[in-house]
C-alpha cells in the first residue's frame, strides 16, 4: 500500500467530515435560537418604544413648565396689548415641540384669551372644557404641577395636520393644563392662579414617535382599556392567525416629575411569525450555499495538499530504486511501506557519509550559537529601549489625562456659570442672589469656604453671608470687608491673610465703576484660569445687583419727598391702605391721623425768598420728628401740609401727642441775610387729629382735616396780618 494514497484519503476525510458536521449543527442551532429569541426581541422593541415615548413626554413636560413662567403669558392675561407677544412665544413653542399640536391661553375662568393652531368653537363646546373646570374646582390643578386630561374630539386634534404629515387619523388626545401665577404675592394672602396654559397632544403624534422605528413586518396599536385609540394603517390588512401571529403588550403611562396625575394606556406589537421565519429561511439558504461552496473548496484543497505531499514520497522511492538496483541486499525486518524500506537499505550504505555531515553540522551549530548570543545582547538593548519608550508614553499619557481633566473642569464651570446667569436674572432681592451664588460656588469649587458682601445703597443696608467659614473667620472677614466697603473702593487687594488662612477677594463693580460689594474665597492658591472664571462670575453678580439696586432706588424715589426726605402722598396712601386692611382683620386695634399745616409759609417766601421757605419747612419737619414716637410715620402731602400716621392711636394717645406738639409751638428760625444781619422768624403750625376709636376708618382723614382748619382759623384770628396775606393768596 502506497503511503501517499493513504495520506490523500486521510486529508480528504479530515477536511470534509468536520466541515459537514459543524455546518449542520450551526444551521440547527441558528434556527432554534432564532425561534427562541423572537419573543425576547419583541419585548425589547416594545420596551424601547415605551421608553422613547416616556423620554419625549418628560422633555415636553420640562419645557412646558419652563414655558409657563414666560412673563408675556401673565402680561397677556392682564393687558390686551401683550397678546401678540404671548402669541409669538406660543407659536414658537408649538413649532419646537413635536408632541404638541396646539396651545390655548386661558384666563382664570378657563375662557380663551389666545390660541395657536387651535379651534376655539370646538374647545368651548367640548367635554374637555367641562373636565378642565371640574379639575380646577376640585383642587386637582396645583401650583407648579401639570394636570393631564384625556379627550375624544376630532376637531381638537385636526390642527396637527398643518404641522406635520401623519399616516393615521385618530380623534383621541391628551391635554396638559398648567396654572399661571403672578410673580409677586403679599404675605398672608392666598395665591390664586391668574390664568392657565393648555397644550393639546394628539395620539397621532404619539403614534408617529414609535412608528418611525417599526420594522416592515411589525404593526403597533395603542389601547385605552379594550378600546383602540390609534393603530397602524396596515392593521386592517393583517390576517390574525393563531399559529402564525405573535402579540406582545406593555403599559404606556403618560407621566412626568411635574404632573399631578398620570394617564395609563397599553401598547400592542403585532408581528407575523411566518414572515420572520421566511427571512430566516432566506438567510439559511444563503448560508447553506456558502457551506456547500466551502466544502467543495475544502475537497479541492485537500486533493491538492495530498498530491503535493505524496509526490516527494514517489520521487524518493524512484531515486532509492536507482541507487540500489542489484548491489544491496535487504537485512533484518522489512517495513510495511515500500518507500521507507528502500530508505533503510540506502541509509545502511551511507552511514559514514552521514557522520561526516554530522560533524559539519556541529560546526555550523557553534556558529549559530555565537550568532544567537549576539542576538540576545541586541534583544536586551531593544528591551531597555522599549522600557524607556513606555516610561515616556506613560508620562505623556498622564499629562494628557491631566489636561483632559482640566478641560472637563473648565467645561463644567462654564456650564454652571451659564445656568447661574439664567437663574440670577430671575432674582428680585439681594438675599436671593447671595443664597444662589454661595450654594453654586460652594458646590462648584469642591466645598471651598466662600462669602459674599453686598454694600450699602440708598434703598438697602449691606447684606453679608458665608458658607463653610468658621464663626471667628466670618466675623473677622466681615469687619475687614465693611471697613473697605465704607471707603467705596473700586479695587480691593487681591488677598487677605488671617492666622495663616488666605482669602482671595473679587470686587463687584457697576457699569459706572461704582463699588457694589465683594466676593471672597478661602483658598491656598487660585490658578489664572479659575481667577478669570470667578471674575466673569463676579461680573454677572455685579450686573444683577446693580439692576436690583437701581430698581429699589427708583421705587424709593417715587415714594420720597425730595426736599425733606419724608415719604410723600403716594407712600401715605399705601401705608393708610395697609392700616385699613389691618383694622378690618383686627377691629380692636386703633390708628390715629394728624393733619398738620405750617402757618406763615407764604409770608416767609414773599419776604425772604423760597430758599428761606425751604429752611422754614425743614425746621417744621424737625420739630414734628422730635415730638413723634419712632413707631409713628410722618408724610409730606405737598407744600406746607403734613400728615402724621400714629400706630396704636387711641384717643388718649392722640391727646398726649397733641400736647407735645403744643409745647413745640412758637419756636423761632434764625435766618442770615446777605448783608450779614440775622432775622428771627416765628414758627407755628395748625394741627387737627382723629382716632379710629371715635371715627370710622373711611372718615378718619376728613375729620382730622376739618379740625386742622378749625385750628388754622383760630390762629389767623389771633394773627390778622398773616390772615390778610392768606386771604389775598386764596383770592388770587
Amino acid at each position: 500500500m502506497k503511503i501517499r494514497h493513504l495520506l490523500g484519503i486521510v486529508i480528504l476525510a479530515a477536511a470534509i467530515v468536520p466541515s459537514v458536521t459543524i455546518s449542520l449543527m450551526l444551521l440547527d442551532r441558528q434556527y432554534q435560537a432564532t425561534q427562541d429569541s423572537m419573543e425576547q426581541e419583541l419585548n425589547r422593541v416594545l420596551f424601547s418604544m415605551s421608553q422613547d415615548i416616556r423620554f419625549k413626554f418628560s422633555i415636553f413636560s420640562t419645557n412646558f413648565k419652563l414655558f409657563s413662567s414666560e412673563r408675556y403669558l401673565i402680561q397677556a392675561l392682564d393687558s390686551f396689548l401683550f397678546v401678540s407677544n404671548a402669541h409669538n412665544s406660543m407659536l414658537q413653542f408649538v413649532e419646537q415641540t413635536p408632541l404638541v399640536s396646539s396651545l390655548y391661553l386661558l384666563d382664570a375662568e378657563l375662557h380663551v384669551v389666545d390660541e395657536v393652531l387651535g379651534d376655539i368653537p370646538s374647545y368651548e363646546s367640548s367635554q374637555l372644557l367641562a373636565d378642565a373646570k371640574l379639575a380646577v374646582a376640585s383642587g386637582l390643578v396645583r401650583e407648579k404641577r401639570q394636570h393631564l386630561i384625556e379627550f375624544d374630539n376630532d376637531n381638537l386634534v385636526r390642527p396637527s395636520r398643518n404641522k406635520q404629515q401623519l399616516s393615521t387619523e385618530s380623534p383621541y388626545g391628551a391635554a396638559v393644563l398648567m396654572p399661571l401665577y403672578l410673580h409677586s404675592l403679599q404675605e398672608g394672602l392666598t395665591r390664586e392662579p391668574a390664568g392657565y396654559i393648555l397644550a393639546i397632544l394628539p395620539f397621532d403624534v404619539i403614534y408617529k414617535v414609535v412608528a418611525d422605528n417599526l420594522g416592515t413586518d411589525e404593526i403597533i396599536e395603542i389601547l385605552h382599556g379594550d378600546e383602540v385609540i390609534v393603530a397602524s394603517p396596515k392593521m386592517k390588512l393583517l390576517e390574525l392567525q393563531h399559529d402564525d401571529h405573535m402579540v406582545e403588550r406593555d403599559v404606556l403611562p403618560l407621566v412626568s416629575d411635574y404632573s399631578s396625575n398620570q394617564l395609563e394606556y397599553m401598547m400592542q406589537l403585532h408581528v407575523s411569525r411566518s414572515a420572520r421565519m421566511l427571512q430566516l429561511q432566506e438567510s439559511m439558504n444563503a448560508l447553506t450555499l456558502g457551506i456547500a461552496i466551502a466544502i467543495c473548496l475544502s475537497v479541492l484543497v485537500a486533493f491538492l495538499v495530498a498530491n503535493w505531499l505524496g509526490t516527494p514520497f514517489k520521487q524518493l522511492s524512484e531515486i532509492l530504486k536507482r541507487f540500489g538496483q542489484g548491489h544491496y541486499s535487504s537485512k533484518g525486518e522489512k517495513f510495511k511501506f515500500s518507500e521507507f524500506e528502500d530508505v533503510r537499505h540506502l541509509l545502511s550504505e551511507m552511514g559514514s557519509t552521514i557522520r561526516m555531515q554530522l560533524d559539519s553540522l556541529h560546526q555550523k551549530n557553534e556558529e549559530l550559537q555565537r550568532i544567537d548570543d549576539l542576538k540576545g545582547e541586541y534583544l536586551t538593548k531593544v528591551r531597555a529601549l522599549n522600557e524607556q519608550l513606555e516610561a515616556r508614553v506613560a508620562e505623556k499619557t498622564k499629562a494628557l489625562s491631566e489636561t483632559a481633566a482640566r478641560e472637563g473642569r473648565s467645561r463644567q464651570i462654564l456650564q454652571s456659570l451659564q445656568r447661574l446667569s439664567i437663574e440670577l436674572q430671575q432674582c428680585t432681592e439681594h438675599g436671593e442672589i447671595i443664597d444662589l451664588c454661595l450654594n453654586q460656588l460652594h458646590e462648584l469649587f469642591d466645598d471651598v469656604p466662600v462669602a459674599l458682601l453686598i454694600g450699602v445703597s440708598r434703598a438697602s443696608q449691606h447684606q453679608f453671608k458665608s458658607l463653610g467659614l468658621t464663626s471667628a473667620d466670618e466675623q473677622w472677614l466681615l469687619a475687614e470687608l465693611q471697613q473697605r466697603a465704607s471707603y467705596k473702593q473700586q479695587s480691593l487687594p487681591e488677598t487677605l491673610v488671617n492666622q495663616g488662612k488666605r482669602f482671595y477677594l473679587f470686587d463687584l463693580i457697576s457699569r459706572t465703576h461704582n463699588f457694589l460689594g465683594v466676593l471672597a474665597f478661602q483658598l491656598d492658591e487660585v490658578s489664572p484660569q479659575e481667577r478669570d472664571i470667578v471674575r466673569v462670575f463676579a461680573k454677572q453678580i455685579s450686573v444683577i445687583t446693580e439692576t436690583i439696586q437701581l430698581t429699589s432706588e427708583l421705587e424709593l424715589a417715587a415714594r420720597t419727598d425730595e426736599l425733606t426726605d419724608l415719604p410723600n402722598r403716594k407712600a401715605f396712601n399705601e401705608s393708610f391702605d395697609r392700616c385699613r386692611h389691618i383694622l378690618e382683620r383686627y377691629p380692636t386695634n386703633h390708628v390715629g391721623i394728624f393733619v398738620i399745616d405750617a402757618n406763615g409759609l407764604k409770608r416767609v417766601n414773599d419776604q425772604f425768598g423760597h430758599d428761606a421757605g425751604d429752611q422754614f419747612i425743614k425746621a417744621i419737619v424737625q420739630i414734628l420728628l422730635d415730638s413723634c414716637r419712632k413707631t409713628d410715620q410722618l408724610f409730606r402731602m405737598g407744600g406746607d401740609e403734613f400728615v402724621l400716621l400714629v400706630q396704636e392711636g387711641t384717643v388718649a394717645s392722640c391727646e398726649r401727642l397733641m400736647a407735645r406738639l403744643a409745647e413745640q409751638q412758637d419756636q423761632h428760625l434764625v435766618l442770615t441775610q446777605q448783608d450779614g444781619s440775622t432775622k428771627s422768624i416765628p414758627m407755628s403750625f395748625s394741627v387737627g387729629y382723629a382716632s379710629s376709636e371715635e371715627v370710622g376708618i373711611n372718615h378718619l382723614f376728613h375729620r382730622a382735616d376739618e379740625r386742622m382748619y378749625e385750628a388754622k382759623d383760630h390762629y389767623y384770628k389771633q394773627h390778622p396780618v398773616e390772615s390778610d396775606s392768606l386771604s389775598k393768596t386764596r383770592l388770587s
